[in-house]
């Protein structure tokens, strides 16, 4: 009976260091998961903060070809 119980025990305490480890790597991957997950958050932000447009580029970018034309003559003057 003795060895029956110590048996029951060895395997009990054997179970519970098993399911530990496996729940370490667990938390271990879902850290991984969620830096990564981070870090494509921060580069999109960063791209999109990169293509937003200033109101000085906005008006150089519409406006450069206009103000190198020859201007309009109205045909209306005298």
């Amino acid at each position: 009976m003795g060895s029956v119980k110590v048996d029951s025990c060895i395997i009990f305490v054997l179970l519970a260091v098993g399911l530990c480890f496996l729940l370490h790597h667990q938390t271990l991957v879902e850290a991984r998961a969620c830096l990564q997950d981070n870090e494509l958050l921060q580069t999109r932000n960063q791209r999109m903060v990169s293509n937003e447009i200033t109101p000085s580029s906005w008006w150089t970018k519409d406006y450069a070809g206009v103000r190198r034309r020859r201007p309009v003559h109205n045909s209306l003057e005298p």
